[in-house]
């Protein structure tokens, strides 16, 4: 009777630990996505900087910063973050600087878009883990 206690015991473990495992895995993943999006909806920002302006630039930016944010990261070390990435396209010879604005507008935009379903992703994953 007690070798039965023991496995069922173990089966018990080893399911939550894997359901554990799998869900840490997916809050990664939704993670490393919000920060692979808002990094390409700065870059293109900052190529699209000419064309639609500073403002337009800053704003993509605050945005970005603010989903960096909801993955955990400090303000500090989103800041340092995102002027890395600043000085890497600043520093960038092969990234074009697009001067067409409606192509800025729908590639920004679009880009946005899929920024912010990944956050939505995250929020509702986070939400639905809670008890």
């Amino acid at each position: 009777m007690k070798a039965w206690r023991i496995i069922l015991a173990l089966s018990t473990l080893a399911f939550l630990t894997h359901t554990a495992a799998a869900a840490d895995k997916k809050l990664v993943q939704l993670v490393d996505d919000i920060k692979e999006k808002a990094s390409t909806t700065f870059m293109m920002a900052y190529a699209c900087k000419d064309a639609l302006g500073v403002t337009y630039y800053d704003a993509v930016r605050a945005y970005g910063e603010r989903a960096f944010q909801k993955t955990g990261a400090s303000p500090k070390n989103t800041k340092f973050t995102f002027d890395v990435l600043e000085n890497r396209f600043r520093d960038d010879k092969e990234l074009l600087r697009e001067k067409d604005v409606m192509k800025c507008v729908w590639t920004t935009t679009e880009a946005n878009k899929l920024l912010h379903e990944s956050e939505t992703a995250l929020i509702d994953y986070t939400l639905s883990a809670k008890p």
